[in-house]
């Protein structure tokens, strides 16, 4: 109850501060703000996450685009689980309106942060075993997706061989540099296991400088990887709607670009909007 209520007050305040803004985009683009109508029908609904239900629809709508009819999407960095369950509920959701079949993973250690191995994983903010899961409770709460347990660096080959369907979007919450290079790997695999663009969430991603956590390993995988590239969606903000525009989130969304996939050129604005819109 106490929750509700703190959360239409926030409503209420934002409204306010939002009075004469706009729910259109600053700017038109036909890869991002086609889903806008969607994208605020879904936040209608207090359990879908601001920042996270835009990935989880873009990337649905861009699969159905292209003609993919199921997808994966990851979380990296899973802890106490409130995440992966926000997750879980926004997929319900998206899959009802897009179609789309989408299988969910959470990779976690289960113990909390691995050891730090330098200065490179943030030592002066985190220290191993910094957010802990109750396996069994977390467990009890999920209804769709599928707990990977272990470090990223022994866990993530085996789900890569067992060719899950195409990932087309990630959450990474791993905190550290080690962790994040880890999930990388992700990112070589071969294009049978990746959508041809995968949109990424770094929730960590302004909390580093240049040279250590995620933002140092974004740029070793793309000084490294000439056919793969993360890069940011330049003025994603000003393609959503006007008076959500303000987020921080908006700052950590990427997108993971994999040229050398066969079926990179298809072009996706070709397949119109044929789903109904929410209401």
């Amino acid at each position: 109850m106490i929750k509700r209520i703190l959360r239409r007050l926030v409503n209420s305040t934002m409204g306010w501060l939002n009075a004469g803004v706009s729910d259109k985009p600053l700017f038109h683009s036909a890869l991002y703000s086609w889903t806008n109508e969607d994208y605020l029908a879904l936040l209608q609904d207090d359990q879908c996450n601001t920042a996270v239900t835009w990935g989880i629809l873009q990337s649905a709508a861009t699969a159905k685009r292209l003609g993919v009819s199921r997808i994966s999407m990851i979380e990296f960095g899973v802890a106490g689980g409130n995440g992966l369950v926000s997750m879980e509920y926004i997929i319900k959701q998206v899959e009802a309106l897009t179609g789309i079949q989408i299988a969910l993973y959470g990779f976690d250690t289960g113990t909390g942060l691995p050891p730090i191995e330098d200065y490179r994983d943030k030592p002066h903010i985190h220290e191993a075993g910094d957010f802990p899961m109750d396996f069994d409770k977390l467990q009890a709460r999920l209804t769709k997706a599928k707990l990977i347990i272990g470090d990223i660096k022994d866990t993530i080959g085996s789900f890569v061989e067992s060719k899950p369907d195409p990932v087309a979007f990630i959450v990474f919450d791993v905190d550290m540099y080690s962790s994040t290079v880890s999930a990388f790997r992700l990112l070589e695999a071969s294009e049978a296991v990746l959508m041809q663009r995968v949109f990424c969430f770094f929730d960590d991603y302004l909390a580093c400088g240049d040279f250590d956590g995620e933002r140092l390993a974004v740029s070793e995988f793309n000084a490294t990887h000439p056919m793969r590239k993360i890069s940011p969606i330049h003025g994603l903000r000003y393609f959503v709607p006007e008076r959500l525009s303000r987020g921080a989130f908006w700052h950590k969304y990427r997108m993971a670009y994999i040229f050398d996939h066969s079926k990179y050129a298809i072009n996706q604005e070709l397949v119109q909007h044929d789903w109904v819109v929410l209401k």
